[in-house]
């Protein structure tokens, strides 16, 4: 698609907004979508984790559990149960 494409279509895609959603509430929900899709374009976006930082956080990680500093699957969702 062209650049000029792209932005007859994000035109069109305006007016159908503009025109064809008259709630709050549906406003609402097409706000929270298009945050949605944004954020996951954006993670899409994301570089890769470099194989030396992934190491150097398995490391810490280790470390961390060997020291007694992390908690188990099951005491993490009793935690974020409480939430």
């Amino acid at each position: 698609m062209t650049a000029i494409e792209l932005n007859a279509y994000k035109m069109e895609l305006l007016s159908e907004i503009v025109n064809g959603f008259n709630t709050e509430d549906a406003l609402l929900r097409l706000k929270d979508a298009c945050r949605f899709i944004k954020d996951k374009e954006q993670t899409d976006k994301l570089p890769a984790m470099s194989a030396v930082l992934l190491d150097d956080l398995m490391m810490t990680a280790l470390a961390q559990d060997k020291a007694g500093l992390s908690i188990s699957n099951e005491e993490l969702k009793k935690r974020m149960n409480r939430w």
